[in-house]
């Protein structure tokens, strides 16, 4: 289970980075998993909250599960154990990690005080361990297990030939064997990236933020994973996005994570008449703890927000961190009670949502009833329109209709029709999103769809989907176009060494052997070698300025892709 810090504040978060290492004092009785045993309880005595030990014996129980550490034990056997007898404590916030738990990796991160604290080959999978099976809760935006096609859901059969483990990627090409239905698998490759839990956050916080479209009704979209002034500042340019876009409803997922925010990660829809004046929606369930539990708390009580989803986890104990035995073992300790006046009593009890809906937790074929709901809402909501004032005409489409097109329809009819009628008229958010949209009804992975898609988001500022949508084209990709997708990643992440590597690559390439390009009629066609040289050379020329400004005014020959 993951574990989130509670705050009161930023004084919650404060108060555990003051706390440091204990130090790895081994009794020299030959017992050293006891010892280890020893310093984990003598921690959690010296600080827990509640002197009482909410009721129980705690001498008793220490010596009960003491005898039972058997002196050459590892570490992950005294840590069961410790979490046993923890356990009997019934406190949020009170466990202990060792180095093959994600949430070891996660919450050393979290009480850091520098984002790239404590590194690890991460995934993007936020998992569950439940009635003996490991699934995919929840994929982060951005990772590699996105472009992967790891799903929510997912049940995680194994990773490379082995029984799936969270800590076991290798940041080489790792074999993951998946279910989205538990009757078939598939076999994906995934290369993790050397990052902590909190850049992953970060990244995904960028990945998350997206506009969809329910209808004619723009819905403005974040994932907030915790607390970090970075995560904070990302929400407030989310935000601004939004209102600047006059959004016709606005998306809160509180899913998933750590807590530790505080209410000024309110402030900035409470200070937006307009955000004030569109439907609002937080979504939560039982992964929504600590700090997250409060915000979404004050949001029903000052109706901020209809918070949509499923009941809270209700851990709400202000938590510090102890680092056991060289930081062996991380143990999260409840050092005070986390009432809030004005607020109901969450540790315990949890925040209920005021619009029931039960999440999808394993085999759940990429499907989130929790996003459907609010989905249902928004189309159902008349005032969402009336709020965001007439829809832009200019990028009206019949919705149905194009998805009934057929592929070659859809994608490659050069003018007035497919997506590209809407990507002419500088439609470009609606665009992409009409893209997505085809390919997901028509269950596609079509390399081609995912470029367009991400030429799209690009061409309309959403860099953080593009080039997540570009890593997905660049799999399994011819060799020059390999060079010519690399060469539009480089451009994007604003790399000029990487895009002129890129540009060598390509201009070095040979045509093919009996390269006669014709038409359908067998004419003669006059086509540039390589493809899209003209394209990266604008980029080139063009590298100052957005990736609409250089592929569209500074590219010097048509036909490119």
């Amino acid at each position: 289970m993951f574990l989130n810090v509670a705050s009161l504040g930023r004084m919650c978060i404060l108060l555990s980075l003051t706390v440091g290492v204990v130090p790895a004092v081994r009794a020299r009785n030959d017992c050293p998993a006891r010892a280890d045993f020893d310093q984990i309880v003598g921690a959690v005595a010296q600080r827990f909250y509640d002197k009482t030990f909410n009721g129980i014996d705690w001498p008793s129980r220490v010596a009960h599960y003491r005898q039972r550490v058997p002196c050459a034990g590892s570490a992950q056997t005294v840590a069961v154990l410790a979490n046993d007898l923890l356990g009997e404590l019934h406190a949020s916030h009170t466990a202990v990690y060792t180095r093959t738990d994600l949430d070891y990796w996660g919450l050393n991160s979290l009480f850091s005080q520098h984002d790239t604290d404590y590194p690890l080959w991460f995934s993007g999978i936020w998992p569950r361990h439940q009635g003996g099976k490991w699934y995919a809760r929840y994929v982060v935006e951005g990772s590699p297990a996105v472009a992967a096609g790891v799903r929510q859901g997912d049940e995680l059969l194994s990773l490379n030939g082995q029984p799936f483990s969270p800590t076991g990627f290798t940041g080489n090409p790792d074999s993951l064997a998946v279910s989205s239905d538990g009757q078939v698998s598939r076999m994906l490759s995934l290369t993790a990236r050397s990052e902590s839990i909190m850049q992953a956050f970060i990244t995904a916080a960028d990945a998350s933020t997206r506009i969809n479209r329910i209808g004619a009704r723009r819905i403005g979209y974040f994932h907030l994973w915790g607390a970090r002034e970075a995560l904070l500042q990302r929400l407030k340019n989310a935000l601004g996005q939004f209102q600047s876009e006059r959004i016709d409803a606005l998306v809160v997922d509180l899913r998933g994570g750590y807590g530790g925010t505080s209410l000024e990660y309110l402030k900035p829809i409470q200070e937006s008449p307009y955000l004030m004046s569109i439907p609002r929606y937080f979504v939560i369930d039982d992964s929504v703890r600590s700090g997250k539990e409060m915000i979404a708390a004050t949001a029903a009580r000052d109706h901020l927000a209809e918070l949509v989803g499923s009941r809270s986890a209700g851990a709400f104990l202000g938590a510090v961190p102890a680092r056991i035995d060289g930081e062996r073992y991380f143990v999260l300790i409840a050092a005070f009670d986390g009432d809030i006046p004005g607020l109901p009593r969450i540790e315990g009890h949890g925040v209920t949502p005021t619009i029931r809906a039960e999440p999808c937790l394993l085999h759940c074929r990429g499907l989130d009833p929790q996003w459907e709901r609010i989905a249902q809402l928004i189309a159902a909501d008349s005032s969402a329109v009336a709020a965001a004032g007439p829809v832009d005409s200019r990028c009206a489409y019949d919705h149905k209709a194009m998805l009934a097109l057929d592929p070659d329809s859809f994608d490659q009819a050069l003018v007035g029709g497919g997506w590209r009628a809407l990507a002419q008229r500088r439609c470009y958010a609606d665009a992409a999103d009409l893209i997505r949209d085809y390919r997901e009804a028509h269950n596609l992975e079509a390399m081609i769809l995912y470029w367009h898609e991400g030429q799209a988001r690009a061409m309309g500022g959403q860099t953080a989907q593009a080039i997540e949508l570009f890593h997905r084209a660049r799999a399994n990709a011819s060799v020059p176009w390999g060079h010519y997708v690399d060469a539009t990643l480089a451009f994007l992440q604003r790399d000029r060494r990487a895009l002129l590597v890129a540009r060598a690559a390509l201009a070095a390439l040979p045509p093919p052997r009996n390269f006669h390009p014709t038409d359908i009629h067998g004419k003669p066609l006059s086509v540039r070698w390589p493809p899209n040289l003209n394209v990266v050379d604008a980029l080139l020329q063009c590298f100052d300025r957005s990736y609409e400004d250089a592929y569209m005014s500074c590219t010097a020959v048509p036909g490119s892709h």
